[in-house]
């Protein structure tokens, strides 16, 4: 029997991309564009060594590098920025992402309810939230887009009843 669940009964496991396009904290913020640009995300979790999630790299802090903001290099190029694409990659620094990543992290767990994820969202002003086991290793990310392909896929009775709780 197909049982219709409201949004609020759906968890980060629901939703969640599982193949996680991630960067290692020693890669240059060069070849981190380059990934970002050929996996055409505009943003991925940023792991260490081990493997655990220590920020993540987005185009907002290309926007911050391009434009001289507060995690930019003392020498800012002059790229132009636009969601998932970099012009201009090889006038980035040559540094590690460790250097212009954001380490303000905002993660859940795979039992994190939808509701829950998008109050994090709004209230961090982001557009992905990473999903991390128990160890601090991504599980997954759920993104805006996520979220949004969740709300389409909804009965309209499923949704109304979901609306009235």
């Amino acid at each position: 029997m197909n049982t219709v669940r409201t949004l609020a009964e759906l968890q980060a496991r629901d939703l969640m991309t599982r193949d996680v396009v991630v960067i290692p904290d020693d890669l240059s913020i060069q070849e981190a564009a380059e990934r970002l640009c050929r996996q055409q995300v505009s943003g991925a979790p940023v792991i260490d060594h081990r493997g655990v999630v220590v920020g993540v790299l987005s185009s907002s802090d290309f926007v911050r590098l391009a434009t001289g903001g507060e995690r930019a290099a003392s020498k800012p190029c002059d790229c132009v920025c636009a969601e998932w694409q970099v012009v201009a990659i090889d006038r980035l620094p040559k540094e590690s992402v460790r250097r212009f990543m954001t380490v303000d992290l905002v993660t859940a767990t795979e039992d994190t309810p939808v509701p829950e994820l998008a109050r994090m969202m709004v209230e961090a002003h982001i557009h992905r939230v990473i999903v991390v086991g128990g160890d601090g290793t991504p599980k997954g990310i759920v993104t805006t887009s996520n979220i949004l392909g969740a709300v389409a896929k909804l009965d309209a009775g499923a949704y109304a009843s979901a609306a009235m709780e």
